[in-house]
């Protein structure tokens, strides 16, 4: 298994330049959809890029199934709201993608059944996954040091947080697997299993529904002040500019 950081995609990027060059994370929205941010199709590859090298390190996809620059992208990507976490690593003079994530939205009932309805089918045998309900996918943190790796999910689910409530979102369901579902509320993220885990075929792994329950969610973010913050300038930025986080926010 190659060392971690070996994962992680450099990138030239922008986003540190003038006031922000002391800034250790930026964290915001990379695209809506096909919609790249304007600045940061750099950016975008790079989030790409880290999605295919962990997935296929993970034997959640092959070879065949990744672009030819061994960056992985899917048909859901048109329909997503794609968040990332870019490090400013000065020591070394380098920037580097660590963090992704998107959220597959469903805009309306003609809309395509989100993964989970695909995956498990019989808990929509009711009534399918309404309009503007949307899916937490691609849920990726890689750092050489696990306690930045495990902390730099925050951001990610904070921005999210910030997204599905200004855009009216829910619910909010996940697909993860037993192990990550229990990291997850032990660091303070809320999730329901709403059915029994499953092996998916198409990803090579074991998955389990849940939903996110946003409302406790923003009650653990609010508990911490650094996490506050980041909130509320998420909450004013949100699709517009970064946010960024000092070294000394960082465990």
């Amino acid at each position: 298994m190659p060392h971690r950081g070996t994962l992680i995609p450099s990138v030239h990027s922008s986003l540190f330049e003038g006031e922000e060059e002391s800034a250790a994370l930026a964290i915001g929205v990379l695209a809506v959809g096909d919609a790249v941010v304007p600045g940061l199709e750099d950016e975008y590859r790079a989030y790409s890029l880290l999605r295919g090298r962990v997935y296929l390190e993970e034997h959640f996809t092959t070879d065949d199934r990744l672009n030819p620059d061994g960056s992985e992208t899917d048909p859901d990507d048109c329909r997503s709201i794609h968040f990332g976490v870019i490090e400013n690593d000065r020591s070394n003079e380098r920037h580097r993608m660590i963090g992704t994530m998107r959220l597959i939205a469903k805009s309306d009932a003609a809309d395509a059944p989100l993964p989970v309805e695909h995956h498990f089918p019989e808990i929509f045998k009711d009534a399918p996954a309404p309009p503007l309900s949307a899916e937490v996918s691609r849920l990726i943190c890689v750092h050489e040091h696990a306690t930045l790796q495990n902390f730099c999910k925050w951001p990610l689910f904070t921005a999210a947080l910030t997204y599905t409530t200004a855009h009216n979102l829910a619910p909010i369901y996940a697909v993860v697997t037993e192990r990550f579902r229990r990291i997850l509320r032990h660091f303070g993220v809320p999730l329901s299993a709403i059915a029994e885990p499953r092996y998916i075929p198409e990803i090579n792994a074991t998955k389990q529904p849940t939903v996110v329950d946003t409302g406790a969610l923003r009650a653990s973010i609010t508990r911490d002040d650094t996490r506050t913050r980041v909130f509320s300038d998420l909450q004013e930025a949100i699709a517009t500019r970064f946010v960024y986080l000092l070294p000394q926010d960082l465990p």
